[in-house]
């Protein structure tokens, strides 16, 4: 797994999601910190997603066929 940055904010945005949406299962200091996890991860996974390899935009299935 070479863009393992991105499953990880992805992961750790979906377990703060889940507190978020299951707070009774959790003490209300975790779902506060959840809260801003759940932001941060978003944050962090926008700015992990951007394209850092240009040359996979070049490939031939990419293109379309009057290209």
């Amino acid at each position: 797994m070479k863009d393992w940055k991105t499953s990880l904010s992805a992961l750790f945005t979906a377990f703060c999601g889940f507190v978020l949406l299951h707070p009774k299962y959790f003490s209300p200091w975790i779902v506060d910190i959840a809260g801003y996890g759940a932001l941060g991860g978003i944050i962090v996974l926008g700015l992990m997603a951007q394209d850092h390899r240009p040359s996979l935009l070049d490939r031939p299935w990419n293109k379309l066929p009057w290209q």
